[in-house]
This record gives C-alpha cells, sequence and structure tokens, in this order.
C-alpha cells in the first residue's frame, strides 16, 4: 500500500478460516454470577475471513482443553451415555439405594394422606384412618368392622344385663295344649332355663321336660322341680342353671291339658 507518499508492505497475518485459541472466563468467573461466561481468549492477531464458507471465520479450542476446563471424566458420567466425547462409566444405579422393584404395597394399604415409594414410584395412601372405633350392639346383634387402620384402642360392648336369647313366652288356651321350643345352647355359656305351667284341677297334671341333644355336653349346676302342687290349680315349675361344655341343643316342654290352663317358657343366657 502506498502510505505517505511511500510504498508500505504489510505485516499482518493471514490467519485463514478458523484459529485456535485458549479457554477463559469472565471477570465473574466460569459459571457464577450473573455476569459470568466462558471465552476461547488468546486468538492472535491477524486477517480472518469466510472464503464463501457459512461457519467462517470460527474460533477453536482443543477439545481435551475443554473436557478439562469443564471437568469432565468418565466416572461423572452414567454408563452408556456421553459427554463431549466421553464415555461414561459411572453407576446406572444408586448402590447406597434400597431396591423397591419387588414391593407391593398399593395404595389402599397406606393409610390416607401418607407416602412411600414402591417400584420406584412414589404414592399416596388411600386406606381410610378409623381411630378407635367404638360401637355398642344388642344381644345377639352384629357389627360389620369398617375397612381401613385402627389404632387398637376400639372396642364393641354388648348392651348391659344378662344376654337374653328368645325372651319369655306364654300362652292361654281352652283346648289341649302342647308347647315344644327348641334352640341352640353354645359352647362357654351359662344358661339359666325356666318352664311353668298352671292347670285347674279338673283333669290331668300338666308336665314340663327339659331334654338336651347331648347331656353330656351340659354340666347342670342347679336344678329344681317344683310340683305339681294345687290349691284351686295345678302348678308346675322347673327350674336348672347350667354350663354348657360343647355346644348342643335344647328342647323344652311344656304340656297342659286343661282349658283356662297357661305355660310360660323363659331361656336365660348369662354372659360373664
Amino acid at each position: 500500500a502506498l502510505v505517505g507518499g511511500k510504498q508500505v508492505t504489510g505485516t499482518m497475518e493471514d490467519r485463514g478460516l478458523a484459529q485456535y485459541g485458549n479457554w477463559g472466563c469472565g471477570s465473574a468467573g466460569c459459571g457464577s454470577g450473573n455476569d459470568a461466561y466462558y471465552s476461547i481468549n488468546s486468538l492472535p492477531e491477524g486477517y480472518y475471513h469466510s472464503d464463501g464458507n457459512w461457519w467462517a471465520p470460527e474460533a477453536r479450542i482443543n477439545a481435551n482443553t475443554l473436557r478439562t476446563s469443564l471437568g469432565i471424566t468418565a466416572d461423572k458420567i452414567l454408563k452408556g451415555q456421553s459427554i463431549a466425547g466421553v464415555n461414561g462409566t459411572g453407576e446406572t444405579t444408586c448402590p447406597t439405594c434400597l431396591n423397591t422393584s419387588d414391593a407391593t404395597a398399593t395404595a389402599a394399604d397406606i393409610s390416607k394422606g401418607k407416602t412411600a415409594y414402591v417400584n420406584g414410584s412414589k404414592i399416596t395412601g388411600s386406606m381410610a384412618n378409623n381411630g378407635a372405633v367404638n360401637a355398642t350392639i344388642a344381644p345377639g346383634g352384629t357389627y360389620t368392622i369398617p375397612a381401613g387402620y385402627h389404632n387398637g384402642s376400639g372396642k364393641v360392648t354388648a348392651s348391659s344385663c344378662p344376654t337374653c336369647i328368645g325372651g319369655s313366652d306364654a300362652e292361654l288356651s281352652s283346648t289341649p295344649l302342647t308347647y315344644t321350643k327348641g334352640m341352640t345352647l353354645e359352647a362357654g355359656k351359662f344358661y339359666l332355663i325356666e318352664g311353668r305351667a298352671l292347670s285347674t284341677v279338673n283333669g290331668p297334671k300338666p308336665t314340663i321336660n327339659v331334654k338336651y341333644g347331648n347331656s353330656a355336653n351340659v354340666t347342670i349346676l342347679v336344678s329344681r322341680d317344683y310340683g305339681p302342687n294345687h290349691n284351686a290349680i295345678y302348678t308346675r315349675y322347673v327350674i336348672q342353671l347350667v354350663k354348657v361344655k360343647q355346644s348342643t341343643t335344647l328342647e323344652i316342654e311344656i304340656k297342659n291339658t286343661f282349658s283356662s290352663g297357661s305355660t310360660q317358657r323363659l331361656i336365660t343366657r348369662l354372659d360373664p
């Protein structure tokens, strides 16, 4: 070129299409702070050109320099994955973690609102928390236990006094009457069994028979048989207190053959 009337020969280097530089960070540091940045710096001065290439001119950095600067090593990458050309050798599973792949619990098995991990997934429980469930049932009744969690403090209580089975029956008749009642006695229970009959003195006396399906299954603790006595009427009264060792049947038969007579049967189960 002519400069001031003199020919000057240029010294600017032709750097071509691409040039290698060094790895650098901004003044705020690499990867920290709002103004942080990474750079390829120390590029040599000179003339860069594209020669019609869309990607030129280009600043380059050696791949190993980049990997080292970013701390990329194989053990930090999961096996089967790669970053910047480095193939990972790291564990694909957590060596210190509990394997839950064989867990079988479902939401219904876990208290409502509680969470757990099952087979790698987090689930929220749906089991109802019933706390302490309390209920009172009538004699001979049943109670359906609700599904869900119970804290062990609940209870089901039978109504007070002895639990009566069948109650008492009374009948009057102007014709000959035979009254028979059968039932099953439960093992381990005590029963108070009563039979009563009243009749006029104008004919045969009333009878009361207490029969067990298997007498060996019953221990008779108290047995009284009164009558038949008469004072204008016939009176017959039978009472037994028994303990049932094994379940058996009971049949109480009362025969009253007189007009205007009456019979009564009462069976009471005594629960402690």
